[in-house]
């Protein structure tokens, strides 16, 4: 598998510290990581910094991480943000119900740091790959308007150079 994204911004929503202290000590040397510990905080933080991917507990108090996600979801501003459900759930259940919130990725606690720097790498590289089509796309439409524009002018110079073609053969 090829280098994870740098400079992503990942955003790790877990009401424990310990886990956002293990999460961060993981990610921090590929990554720029910034926390929440509550739904509502996440939220904000997403719509503040709409980070490049978000990691996110399901049970956590007040908001569950089900919630937030399809909060996320419903927002324009990081209705694209990945999410990478982390959690203790395991059930089938609720890993169904993750992905059809428009999870990404769902890990299950414990989960092993190599196995989870993959699965956060590859939905970075893939946003990132995304990024630089609407970039490139983008450039295209751009670059057709001013190809547009360049024939429509020489339409109608070949018309003039028609037109001045007919005016000196009815001189003559």
């Amino acid at each position: 598998m090829s280098e994870p994204v740098e400079k992503s911004l990942v955003l790790v929503v877990d009401d424990a510290s310990s886990n956002i202290r293990i999460l961060h000590n993981l990610l921090r040397e590929r990554y720029r990581v910034i926390f929440a510990t509550t739904g509502n905080d996440a939220l904000e933080q997403a719509v503040r910094f709409v980070p490049d991917l978000i990691l996110l507990d399901i049970v956590m108090p007040e908001m569950d991480g089900y919630e937030v996600c399809r909060r996320l979801k419903i927002n324009a501003v990081t209705a694209e943000i990945p999410v990478i459900f982390i959690t203790g759930c395991a059930d089938a259940e609720d890993v169904v119900q993750g992905f059809n919130l428009g999870a990404v990725d769902y890990v299950t606690k414990p989960f092993r740091s190599g196995e989870l720097l993959a699965r956060v790498a590859t939905p970075l590289q893939l946003r990132q790959a995304r990024l630089e089509l609407n970039s490139r796309s983008g450039e295209l439409k751009i670059l057709q308007a001013d190809l547009e524009q360049a024939l429509e002018r020489n339409r109608r110079l070949v018309q003039e150079v028609d037109r001045l073609t007919q005016l000196v053969s009815g001189a003559t």
